[in-house]
């Protein structure tokens, strides 16, 4: 039997999500969908990290940052979208967020027109 990673702060997140979708509304600016995850985030008393810097290194020498959304407890890395739809870009990033910072688990949350929609993406590094 296969373990599901981070079980039960998955499901406190995705509750998190949902209720952001349901106080906002539809159509709402990334950063408006950010900053109401961040409120409920430090009411849930859940430890984060808001635009978490990812270094990009190539032989001991930084090149560039990369800056994922958020890190949830040094354990889950989020990165938040608005959109119609999912692109495979889209889990690319998180990928490489993944990977950069050695993180088990993603979640992709994407804001639509009719709710809020997560994916879970784990780290195949």
């Amino acid at each position: 039997m296969t373990e599901i990673l981070y079980k039960e702060l998955s499901y406190l997140l995705n509750k998190i999500f949902f209720d952001t979708f349901n106080y906002s509304g539809p159509r709402q600016r990334e950063k408006t969908y950010c900053q109401q995850i961040a409120k409920r985030l430090t009411e849930n008393n859940i430890p984060f990290t808001e635009q978490h810097t990812l270094p990009v290194n190539t032989q001991q020498n930084r090149v560039t940052n990369r800056f994922a959304d958020f890190l949830i407890a040094d354990k889950i890395i989020v990165e938040i979208k608005t959109a119609t739809r999912v692109y495979g870009k889209d889990f690319d990033q998180l990928q490489e967020y993944l990977r950069l910072s050695n993180i088990k688990l993603g979640l992709l949350v994407v804001f639509t027109a009719t709710g809020a929609k997560s994916y879970r993406v784990l780290n195949i590094y």
